[in-house]
């Protein structure tokens, strides 16, 4: 099963599990495969390389956004201003961070093989 079928099935899963967190997580995911997938020149395949090399760009724009969210509270904390004047933004800050790890985990523990 390569790393598309996997995260499909994992977003089944997710369903019957009711877990809202990873459910989102996993359809980040597979919306970037999907484009990747139809992008043009990529002839609707998408290897097993392709997709952990999304996964780990994921990873990093998770921890990227996670930092500058946590900078940016830590500012207007200095200015005096309410940290959080959206609190929407942790949330997708958190989401991020929790699709790399759950990326990372699924990696390290075999569920999703690299190659």
């Amino acid at each position: 099963m390569d790393l598309f079928e996997r995260v499909s099935e994992d977003i089944k899963n997710a369903m019957r599990a009711k877990d809202k967190v990873a459910l989102e997580t996993l359809r980040n995911i597979k919306k970037v495969f999907l484009e990747a997938k139809t992008a043009p020149g990529a002839n609707d395949t998408l290897t097993d390389a392709d997709a952990l090399k999304i996964i780990q760009k994921l990873t990093k724009q998770g921890k990227d956004a996670a930092e500058i969210y946590v900078q940016q509270a830590r500012r207007k904390k200095e200015r005096g201003r309410p940290v959080f004047e959206r609190p929407y933004e942790m949330v997708l800050a958190i989401a991020l961070a929790v699709l790399a790890l759950i990326a990372i985990f699924m990696i390290a523990t075999g569920r999703i093989r690299p190659f």
